[in-house]
């Protein structure tokens, strides 16, 4: 044993490791040193403040239960939450995979049921009791039963192929859209049913040994840099997570996501504007293919636009940190794109379609309503609640 541990190369071995342990630490104490000099000191406490809160409100990817072990695929919806996951052990799931109450198969005279579709917003709005409480206000006399038909990064199609399925047993229909399809237009060369990252995630742990063990080595990495790095948010720990998450992506992409991806891809003989002017024709399709279904069992049916921090909001400082922070999407583009599609959706008004603007609830609140790039704070979500049955209360007259 004492010759094994004199031979050279164990020396050698472990030089690199503990020169690379300190090299880590080193970029971390740099970093830190450099941002509490040259910027605010409030900026690292900003955007941890802002991801708890999102956390505690959403079940994104963490440390300890990465995505892919939250989800299961679904063969109608892609993907949903796994009920038999450890990482969604506090958290209630139905036998379809989503969050909240059973959906019914059969309509019972004394219960009034609302369906609540979208996407991560319309999730955590069904997460909190407002909407619920509101609802009880107009319908007084009925036992009122939110199921949320939404799920984080689903779209339109989506929540029409959950809403055709269920709409006999509804009582009232809402729909709360229009950030998930913003994205996908901004990458017009897929059709809009292009499943999302979550889904070619899960597809590449199961296909790919490859990547599970480097899953493996990069979850002990993270435990590493939780322990030794001190914070999560600065910039040493964030480059190091950058790079590892370039690498598994490449290799999730030439494995998974681009045979994926060539299932859904337009016709290359279509210009940018055809391409983008198809998706949105979808959009409205899947629309108006939902109200035609309400309509024919007689079920009302409401079409909300959901707001967003980069329109009619005076964002305070930290929403606007949050704004001018999207990493993969640029502001100008968001906040043109977004008011363009909104635009072109409320025309649909035109043709006595029940669809209504929520974009500027906030417009004259200086107080912060968003906790991230596009999901709201809990007062956030309680205004949001009292706008959309503010409308239903109303008849919504178009």
């Amino acid at each position: 044993m004492q010759k094994f541990l004199h031979r050279p190369f164990v020396f050698k071995t472990l030089a690199v490791f503990t020169t690379f342990l300190l090299t880590l630490i080193a970029l971390e104490l740099g970093f830190r040193t450099y941002y509490s000099l040259s910027h605010n000191s409030s900026w690292l406490n900003v955007g941890y403040d802002i991801a708890s809160q999102a956390r505690n409100s959403f079940s994104f990817s963490t440390n300890d239960c990465p995505f892919e072990e939250q989800i299961v695929l679904d063969p109608d919806l892609a993907y949903v939450w796994n009920k038999d996951s450890s990482c969604l052990k506090d958290r209630v799931i139905n036998k379809l995979g989503l969050e909240g109450e059973e959906f019914p198969d059969i309509k019972k005279p004394d219960d009034f049921y609302v369906l609540l579709l979208g996407g991560s917003v319309a999730h955590q709005l069904g997460g909190y009791p407002y909407l619920k409480e509101e609802l009880q206000k107009i319908y007084p006399k009925k036992k009122i039963h939110l199921l949320v038909g939404a799920h984080g990064s689903w779209k339109i199609h989506q929540n029409f192929t959950l809403l055709a399925r269920y709409i006999k047993q509804m009582d009232l229909v809402i729909m709360l859209n229009g950030f998930n399809e913003m994205i996908k237009l901004m990458n017009p060369d897929y059709r809009l049913e292009l499943p999302t990252i979550e889904y070619s995630t899960v597809l590449t742990k199961k296909s790919s040994l490859s990547v599970y063990l480097m899953s493996l080595f990069y979850k002990e990495l993270d435990q590493w840099e939780k322990n030794h790095l001190m914070h999560f948010w600065s910039s040493g720990a964030m480059l190091i997570k950058r790079t590892r998450l370039s690498v598994l992506d490449t290799i999730q992409h030439s494995k998974v996501k681009k045979p994926l991806e060539d299932r859904y891809l337009l016709d290359p003989t279509m210009d940018r504007a055809q391409k983008f002017a198809y998706n949105v024709s979808q959009v409205k399709h899947y629309y108006h293919l939902s109200y035609l279904i309400s309509q024919n069992d007689h079920v009302p049916f409401y079409a909300f636009l959901q707001p967003v921090p980069a329109l009619k909001k005076d964002l305070n400082d930290k929403e606007k940190l949050i704004v001018n922070g999207i990493k993969y999407l640029s502001v100008d583009e968001y906040r043109t794109t977004y008011h363009g599609l909104s635009e072109t959706l409320l025309e649909m008004k035109k043709e006595k379609f029940p669809i209504y603007s929520l974009i500027d609830i906030f417009s004259k609140i200086k107080e912060q309503r968003y906790s991230d790039h596009i999901h709201l704070t809990q007062e956030g979500y309680q205004e949001l609640s009292s706008a959309i049955v503010q409308t239903i209360k109303k008849g919504a007259k178009i």
